[in-house]
């Protein structure tokens, strides 16, 4: 393969059809769509299948750059609608690579848009990280304040604005317990300061709390301090 002085790339041993507009920019799409779900063995085999067919069809290198520059305007439409910083994300390129107006060589294009692609997946992936964590510091904080109401799961995920399936999921995940049983220990916090510091009675303590009953109550107070609520009530005294 050989770069004439205009900018074509020339290929002597094999003949290939041109990627016409619409098919280079379907790649250019398959692309991006690769990039944000993650599917780096995608990207780099379509990356590679658009590079392999532009040079087989000599197709001039300011063609490459304009569907180089579609995936960056659409990467960074993407990063800014995530309320990423698409000028920081392009800046690191550059200093990297220079401007892609100015990029005149074959191979560095193509290792051009190898570097955007593999940049804007771990940049997704850091803010989707990002993102769960902020989710989740609202969700517990939002539980922690109104614990002793009727919480349940499926209410907080409409609350939300999340598939409660996949909220308990990621509740599990970052708080290293499930959504109930984080529930209930915030209760039980709630009522072992209770039982040390009030005169209330033990069935007035789980209903304040949040338990829809004494019994049950007095079940998950057991089960997760080995003593019943009485019992600490008396030691606290």
């Amino acid at each position: 393969m050989n770069q004439g002085k205009s900018g074509v790339f020339q290929v002597s041993d094999r003949d290939g059809a041109i990627p016409g507009r619409g098919l280079r920019h379907r790649r250019i799409a398959a692309i991006y769509a690769g990039i944000l779900s993650g599917h780096t063995a995608d990207v780099h085999s379509n990356v590679m299948w658009y590079f392999s067919a532009a040079s087989d069809a000599l197709i001039d290198l300011s063609l490459i750059r304009s569907d180089v520059a579609d995936l960056e305007l659409m990467l960074c439409r993407k990063i800014t609608e995530i309320d990423g910083d698409a000028d920081d994300f392009m800046h690191g390129l550059q200093e990297d690579f220079g401007q892609l107006g100015d990029i005149q060589d074959y191979g560095y294009l193509h290792k051009y848009m190898s570097h955007l692609a593999a940049e804007a997946m771990a940049f997704f992936a850091a803010m989707e990280k990002q993102n769960e964590f902020n989710t989740i510091y609202q969700v517990t904080q939002y539980v922690d304040r109104e614990f002793r109401s009727k919480l349940q799961l499926q209410d907080l995920a409409q609350h939300f604005h999340m598939n409660s399936t996949y909220l308990g999921q990621l509740f599990k995940k970052h708080a290293g317990k499930p959504f109930k049983e984080y529930l209930n220990d915030k209760r039980i916090e709630e009522a072992k300061l209770l039982l040390k510091r009030s005169g209330m009675k033990v069935s007035d303590i789980a209903l304040h709390v949040g338990f829809p009953n004494s019994d049950y109550f007095i079940h998950k107070f057991k089960t997760t301090t080995g003593v019943l609520p009485s019992v600490f009530k008396n030691q606290a005294e």
